[in-house]
Protein backbone atom coordinates (compact mmCIF):
# COMPACT_ATOMS: atom_id res chain seq x y z
CA UNK A 1 0.00 0.00 0.00
CA UNK A 2 0.93 3.44 -0.80
CA UNK A 3 1.08 6.47 1.89
CA UNK A 4 -0.76 9.21 0.82
CA UNK A 5 -2.08 8.00 -2.77
CA UNK A 6 -5.91 8.11 -1.81
CA UNK A 7 -7.24 7.64 -5.08
CA UNK A 8 -7.99 4.09 -5.37
CA UNK A 9 -9.39 3.12 -9.13
CA UNK A 10 -9.55 6.81 -11.13
CA UNK A 11 -9.38 6.89 -15.29
CA UNK A 12 -9.39 9.45 -17.45
CA UNK A 13 -12.77 11.05 -19.48
CA UNK A 14 -11.90 12.85 -22.57
CA UNK A 15 -14.37 15.11 -23.47
CA UNK A 16 -14.81 17.66 -25.86
CA UNK A 17 -14.02 20.57 -23.18
CA UNK A 18 -10.82 18.78 -21.87
CA UNK A 19 -10.00 15.50 -20.03
CA UNK A 20 -11.28 14.93 -16.36
CA UNK A 21 -9.89 12.36 -13.96
CA UNK A 22 -12.67 10.50 -12.97
CA UNK A 23 -12.94 8.55 -9.41
CA UNK A 24 -15.92 6.36 -8.08
CA UNK A 25 -16.42 6.66 -4.75
CA UNK A 26 -20.57 6.21 -3.83
CA UNK A 27 -23.40 4.08 -4.31
CA UNK A 28 -26.44 3.78 -6.79
CA UNK A 29 -28.95 1.43 -7.28
CA UNK A 30 -29.87 -1.46 -9.60
CA UNK A 31 -32.99 -2.11 -10.07
CA UNK A 32 -33.90 -0.67 -7.09
CA UNK A 33 -31.00 -2.54 -5.71
CA UNK A 34 -28.54 -0.80 -3.98
CA UNK A 35 -25.26 -1.85 -5.95
CA UNK A 36 -22.30 -2.62 -4.43
CA UNK A 37 -19.58 0.50 -4.56
CA UNK A 38 -17.44 -1.45 -6.05
CA UNK A 39 -19.55 -3.07 -8.83
CA UNK A 40 -20.82 0.47 -9.91
CA UNK A 41 -17.22 1.84 -10.42
CA UNK A 42 -16.22 -0.92 -12.16
CA UNK A 43 -19.26 -1.13 -14.51
CA UNK A 44 -18.88 2.96 -15.08
CA UNK A 45 -15.10 2.00 -15.25
CA UNK A 46 -15.65 -0.37 -17.96
CA UNK A 47 -17.72 1.82 -19.94
CA UNK A 48 -15.71 4.41 -20.26
CA UNK A 49 -12.57 2.27 -21.02
CA UNK A 50 -14.40 0.59 -23.86
CA UNK A 51 -15.16 3.72 -25.66
CA UNK A 52 -11.69 4.57 -24.81
CA UNK A 53 -10.90 1.38 -26.38
CA UNK A 54 -13.50 1.82 -29.97
CA UNK A 55 -11.53 5.49 -29.78
CA UNK A 56 -7.99 4.25 -29.97
CA UNK A 57 -8.98 0.98 -32.22
CA UNK A 58 -10.78 3.49 -35.12
CA UNK A 59 -7.20 5.81 -34.28
CA UNK A 60 -5.05 3.30 -35.17
CA UNK A 61 -6.77 2.08 -38.14
CA UNK A 62 -6.88 5.40 -39.79
CA UNK A 63 -3.06 5.61 -39.30
CA UNK A 64 -2.08 2.72 -40.92
CA UNK A 65 -4.46 3.77 -43.66
CA UNK A 66 -2.30 6.73 -43.94
CA UNK A 67 0.99 5.12 -43.33
CA UNK A 68 -0.32 2.82 -46.50
CA UNK A 69 -1.59 5.89 -48.76
CA UNK A 70 -0.35 9.37 -47.44
CA UNK A 71 -3.89 10.71 -47.07
CA UNK A 72 -7.35 9.93 -45.10
CA UNK A 73 -9.80 7.96 -46.61
CA UNK A 74 -11.73 10.21 -49.34
CA UNK A 75 -15.12 8.76 -48.38
CA UNK A 76 -14.20 9.63 -44.11
CA UNK A 77 -12.90 12.77 -45.30
CA UNK A 78 -15.55 13.82 -46.93
CA UNK A 79 -18.20 13.32 -44.37
CA UNK A 80 -15.85 14.94 -41.58
CA UNK A 81 -17.18 17.73 -39.61
CA UNK A 82 -15.35 21.32 -41.10
CA UNK A 83 -13.56 22.97 -38.57
CA UNK A 84 -13.06 27.19 -39.75
CA UNK A 85 -11.49 29.79 -37.85
CA UNK A 86 -8.93 27.05 -36.64
CA UNK A 87 -5.65 27.00 -35.31
CA UNK A 88 -3.33 24.50 -33.51
CA UNK A 89 -2.73 25.24 -29.47
CA UNK A 90 -2.21 23.09 -26.49
CA UNK A 91 -4.39 21.98 -23.53
CA UNK A 92 -3.35 20.19 -20.53
CA UNK A 93 -3.89 16.68 -19.97
CA UNK A 94 -3.33 14.68 -17.00
CA UNK A 95 -0.27 12.90 -16.69
CA UNK A 96 2.08 11.78 -13.83
CA UNK A 97 5.78 13.35 -13.26
CA UNK A 98 7.93 11.15 -11.31
CA UNK A 99 11.58 9.95 -11.66
CA UNK A 100 11.97 6.68 -13.76
CA UNK A 101 13.64 3.44 -13.48
CA UNK A 102 13.63 0.59 -16.08
CA UNK A 103 12.37 2.80 -18.88
CA UNK A 104 12.73 0.92 -22.14
CA UNK A 105 13.85 4.59 -24.08
CA UNK A 106 15.53 6.46 -21.46
CA UNK A 107 18.37 4.80 -19.85
CA UNK A 108 19.40 5.27 -16.01
CA UNK A 109 17.36 5.19 -13.13
CA UNK A 110 16.44 8.68 -11.06
CA UNK A 111 15.60 10.43 -14.18
CA UNK A 112 12.65 12.51 -14.00
CA UNK A 113 10.05 12.62 -16.62
CA UNK A 114 6.45 13.59 -17.85
CA UNK A 115 4.52 10.86 -18.99
CA UNK A 116 2.21 10.38 -21.56
CA UNK A 117 -1.47 11.21 -21.20
CA UNK A 118 -3.20 9.06 -17.66
CA UNK A 119 -5.24 6.70 -18.80
CA UNK A 120 -6.05 4.56 -15.52
CA UNK A 121 -4.46 4.61 -12.36
CA UNK A 122 -4.42 2.80 -8.82
CA UNK A 123 -2.60 4.18 -6.38
CA UNK A 124 -3.64 2.20 -3.64
CA UNK A 125 -1.90 -1.17 -5.82
CA UNK A 126 0.91 1.05 -7.30
CA UNK A 127 0.13 0.91 -11.30
CA UNK A 128 -0.76 2.94 -13.67
CA UNK A 129 -1.27 2.87 -17.64
CA UNK A 130 -0.55 6.22 -19.77
CA UNK A 131 -1.34 5.88 -23.39
CA UNK A 132 2.05 5.04 -24.17
CA UNK A 133 2.87 2.31 -21.39
CA UNK A 134 2.24 0.80 -17.91
CA UNK A 135 4.03 2.23 -14.73
CA UNK A 136 4.63 0.82 -11.76
CA UNK A 137 4.62 3.45 -8.84
CA UNK A 138 6.94 3.43 -6.21
CA UNK A 139 6.67 6.06 -3.32
CA UNK A 140 4.52 8.97 -3.45
CA UNK A 141 5.73 12.14 -3.14
CA UNK A 142 3.38 13.32 -0.31
CA UNK A 143 4.82 10.39 1.58
CA UNK A 144 8.51 11.60 1.18
CA UNK A 145 7.47 15.44 1.55
CA UNK A 146 6.47 15.23 5.63
CA UNK A 147 2.87 16.22 3.84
Amino acid sequence: MLAHARTIIAYVVPSATGSSLVEFPGESSRNGIPMDPIDLAWAERRAGLELEIERLTRLVADLKLFCATKAPASAELATAPMLDRWLVTSRPAYCLVGEVSGHPLLAGSGRRVVTSDLVVIDGERGWARTRSRWYRLGTHIKSTSGG
